[in-house]
């Protein structure tokens, strides 16, 4: 992996407003492990902001890509957590997804803004992905397979990259934060019925059970 967990240089317009940008910025995040068979970074914003998989293809059509995804309520809920706890928010879960609500979530993906019901929806995203790489590149899992089957889940992702069993991983969590309080009842539900459609568009495009996403 890269030295930084989130390297956030495709998505970064600054390195590509000239056209072509020079790669030693990127690779430099490498430089401890540049000699390892495989290297990979972790970075969520590339599956949302269009120009990224472009970018990425650009560099190198050979990469494979694994996308984690959780459920959309509970995504949009650590999500408002995360902003509030780094004082890029003031207002309120509810005040803030009425508000996306009512601007219209369909409005056109970027890496501004909050975005907190946008980001759920991942088959959009999925098929931009899928526009740029062969789907036979691309390994999408569920957050909740990870956590409760972290050993096997971790074997398939190893025989996707081509490397073979290695040696067990603890699982380990990142970016964890606690919470004031859990997200209002209300609020869960007015998600859920929003993101219902997106919900089952996700389970016929993957043959994916997402039943205990809509679970009360």
């Amino acid at each position: 992996m890269s030295k930084i967990k989130e390297a956030r240089f495709f998505d970064n317009d600054d390195h590509f407003k000239n056209g072509e940008p020079s790669y030693q910025q990127y690779h430099q995040m490498f430089a401890d492990v540049w000699l390892r068979k495989l290297l990979g970074e972790t970075t969520p914003n590339y599956m949302y902001v269009p120009a990224a998989l472009q970018r990425i293809h650009a560099y190198n059509p050979a990469i494979k890509i694994i996308v984690i995804l959780r459920n959309p309520v509970d995504r949009a809920y650590s999500h408002w957590n995360m902003q509030r706890q780094l004082d890029k928010e003031t207002r309120g879960f509810s005040e803030a997804i009425r508000q996306e609500l009512a601007q219209g979530i369909q409005a056109p993906s970027g890496s501004g803004g909050s975005n907190y019901i946008r980001r759920g929806l991942y088959t959009e995203q999925l098929e931009r992905i899928w526009k740029f790489f062969q789907r036979e590149r691309t390994m999408i899992l569920k957050n909740e397979d990870l956590r409760k089957n972290h050993f096997d889940t971790l074997n398939n992702v190893y025989r996707f990259l081509g490397v073979g069993q290695q040696k067990y991983i603890p699982l380990k969590e990142w970016n964890v934060r606690s919470y004031e309080k859990p997200i209002d009842v209300k609020d869960r539900e007015l998600l859920k019925e929003v993101f219902r459609p997106e919900i089952k568009k996700l389970e016929q495009t993957l043959n994916w059970d997402c039943s205990n996403w809509l679970a009360d």
